[in-house]
């Protein structure tokens, strides 16, 4: 697994296309979703660049790295991620088509 932010967030990608019915798609700082497993809205932006992903994803090891001993400490952070974004996707009520990530330390 790719430690640089630009595979990480390829991986997020790969990830998913994979698990998705409609490939992501990039458009700027944001990754449009359509028919990802879960989803009722029929298209939520996820506001998230490869800068950002990295980040969180580093300030996420600390915490998730032991969860998952047997992985290496930044896939197990994407793991924690993505079990998070799948959520937020399934949560995401009628109208709420946004879903940003507020990094720690940074205020809304």
């Amino acid at each position: 697994m790719g430690s640089t932010d630009n595979e990480l967030f390829a991986m997020l990608l790969e990830q998913l296309e994979e698990a998705g019915e409609v490939p992501p798609e990039v458009v700027g700082d944001v990754i449009v979703l359509r028919g990802q497993p879960g989803q009722r809205e029929p298209e939520l932006r996820l506001h998230l660049n490869p800068s950002l992903l990295g980040r969180t994803l580093r300030d996420l090891v600390p915490d998730y790295a032991p969860v998952f001993p047997l992985m290496k400490p930044l896939e197990a952070a994407l793991v924690a991620f993505w079990v998070h974004l799948m959520a937020a996707m399934e949560e995401a009520g009628p109208g709420a088509v946004d879903i940003e990530l507020c990094p720690p330390g940074a205020t809304r």
